[in-house]
């Protein structure tokens, strides 16, 4: 046989024991989809072919399992966590300096980011409290939903998964001594959120709006005594200004 046939022959046995072990997984959780789809855990635009191959993603760590009910609530609980810290006056105060300012507004926020994500917004909050002298403040929030829109799966070094939570550098190429399993979940959150808009010269505007944001969660999922969700990234998507009452 040629060297090159052998190749092949390696990388057909490879793929077949990945869908074998994929298969073994992932088969005996079918009526976990099943009661997935019932309470709507996957956005809606989302076709049944879409939401299996969602499903069959979550599968790929060896010996991790996600409970999406369960995560998606907990996922709305630390989006609703980091919007009130990052809209707060006490935040860019913490961040500015000020007299008499406390740290538990960082210290809370950074129970559920990367130090990546905690270090941007950071600044873009620092930004513009010093250099465009307003800060936002959160007057209400409703966190209507969570929902499933991405699942990416990878396999890294440690320096590769500490330069991608520590600096947000994505890892450039596969190595073979990479032994952590990787997860990331992309979640579609709506919010409804009264905000104030508030100058350092005394003006403030009120704003009320409907946003979608896509939060991106991360984690090891080699073993599951190590899985630890945090916010990776986060964005809007779509937003909607309402009229307040």
């Amino acid at each position: 046989m040629s060297c090159h046939n052998r190749e092949n022959s390696s990388r057909f046995k490879r793929a077949y024991n990945l869908v074998t072990e994929l298969w073994n997984r992932s088969h005996p959780r079918l009526p976990v989809l099943q009661e997935w789809q019932e309470k709507g855990v996957f956005i809606d635009s989302l076709s049944a072919t879409g939401q299996v191959w969602l499903f069959l993603h979550l599968h790929l760590p060896k010996k991790t399992t996600v409970d999406l009910v369960e995560f998606t609530e907990g996922a709305r609980i630390a989006t609703e966590a980091n919007l009130r810290a990052m809209n707060s006056a006490a935040f860019p105060e913490f961040l500015a300096g000020k007299k008499n300012s406390s740290s538990d507004v960082a210290d809370r926020l950074q129970q559920y980011t990367t130090p990546a994500y905690y270090n941007q917004m950071a600044l873009r909050v620092k930004k513009n409290y010093l250099q465009r002298n307003f800060y936002v403040e959160c007057e209400e929030l409703i966190v209507e939903k969570a929902q499933l829109a991405g699942v990416g799966y990878r396999r890294l070094t440690e320096k590769q998964y500490e330069d991608l939570v520590a600096f947000k550098k994505p890892p450039a190429k596969r190595f073979s001594d990479a032994t952590i399993e990787h997860l990331q979940l992309y979640l579609d959150v709506s919010t409804v959120e009264v905000l104030n808009v508030v100058r350092l010269d005394g003006k403030t505007n009120y704003v009320q709006n409907e946003n979608v944001y896509r939060v991106v969660f991360e984690s090891r999922v080699t073993d599951p005594e190590e899985v630890d969700w945090r916010i990776e990234n986060m964005f809007i998507i779509e937003q909607k200004a309402v009229q307040r009452p």
